[in-house]
């Protein structure tokens, strides 16, 4: 014996911005890719990201700042490591 499970699930039509294709993710799914700005991806496989959140580029930029950031102070740190070395000499 088959049984009948209906659901119900809310798409939103989004719109490729490279090759137009129309296409429907969940539609909380759609508002969690605005929240966080993430990139997504058509079915044609061409990214996409909402411009109100942090672009992708925009994120790697931020993470190659810290990540700078974070080199300048180990340098810092190890030429003071070097210095204090050099006098217990």
């Amino acid at each position: 014996m088959s049984k009948i499970v209906k659901t119900e699930v809310s798409l939103e039509v989004l719109a490729c911005a490279t090759c137009k294709m129309l296409f429907a993710p969940q539609a909380d799914a759609v508002d969690r890719l605005r929240q966080c700005g993430n990139v997504f991806y058509c079915p044609s496989g061409h990214e996409n990201v909402f411009a109100g959140g942090e672009s992708r580029e925009k994120k790697l930029e931020r993470l190659l700042s810290a990540a700078n950031t974070r080199n300048e102070e180990l340098q810092r740190e190890l030429q003071l490591a070097k210095k204090r070395a050099g006098r217990k000499r």
